[in-house]
């Protein structure tokens, strides 16, 4: 009898739901905010959402709560402005 070889053990790192929304955003979607921004957006979306209220209420509390650049802010201002007219 051979004793099998022990394989040295790779630290397991676990990625949560969260992180796995965030990657796929940033790689599926945009760069445009970072990875903290993007973390607290997702927090706040989720508040909104389980509090049942709309996109267009919800907005100006998403963008708000993420610290945003100056030429973030600015595109984020065209957006807000294309959703009023909806």
């Amino acid at each position: 009898m051979s004793a099998e070889p022990v394989l040295p053990q790779r630290p397991q790192t676990l990625v949560t739901p969260k992180q796995t929304t965030i990657n796929g955003v940033k790689s599926l979607l945009t760069t445009f905010f970072t990875h903290q921004q993007l973390s607290r957006i997702l927090d706040t979306m989720a508040e909104n959402i389980y509090a049942n209220k709309p996109f267009k209420e919800s907005f100006d509390a998403l963008t708000a709560s993420v610290d945003l650049t100056a030429s973030q802010v600015a595109i984020t201002a065209k957006a807000r402005s294309g959703l009023q007219k909806i």
